[in-house]
């Protein structure tokens, strides 16, 4: 009697170890999160917002975006922002991409007069993004104040800008 439960257990014990292994296989991937907003009738913003923390500990906040008015669509515009009061941007020195291969791409701040804050900086990735594999993460160098910041971009993060890219 006692085997016979026992024998019980391990049978259902499996059966459930198969639904919940079943229920993972069929589960749909993860996708990406691309936030959709309409400014206007006609106009809608494609947004991807990540915090990416550099080399130092400090976190910024990235966002790539573009907006679409009446089928046209604007360049992607990438804009980091680093903690008020912590970080100044260089304006005057690009930022580089680094890709997986060693690949360097050279951006200019878009914001070289204008700023609306000092830890706020943005970029054309319009040309940039099409050279980016889909293979691996991403190196960004930033001149600040205080020097050289280095800020790994995860691939995830690269394979949801593509994403937008193509909105």
């Amino acid at each position: 009697m006692v085997c016979q439960i026992r024998r019980w257990i391990v049978v259902i014990a499996c059966a459930c170890c198969l639904w919940v292994a079943s229920l993972s296989a069929i589960a749909p991937p993860v996708s990406a999160v691309i936030l959709t907003q309409e400014e206007s009738p006609g106009q809608i913003l494609y947004q991807s917002r990540h915090r990416l923390r550099d080399k130092t500990g400090h976190t910024w906040q990235s966002i790539l975006y573009k907006r679409v008015t009446n089928g046209d669509s604007s360049s992607l515009t990438l804009r980091l922002v680093g903690f008020p009061g912590t970080v100044e941007i260089v304006r005057t020195a690009a930022i580089e991409i680094t890709t997986p291969s060693g690949e360097t791409i050279a951006l200019n701040d878009r914001f070289e007069e204008d700023s609306p804050a000092a830890n706020v900086g943005e970029y054309d990735m319009e040309g940039a993004i099409g050279q980016f594999p889909k293979t691996g993460s991403l190196g960004l160098s930033l001149k600040t104040a205080k020097g050289t910041t280095q800020i790994e971009i995860p691939l995830a993060v690269v394979v949801e800008w593509q994403d937008l890219r193509q909105r």
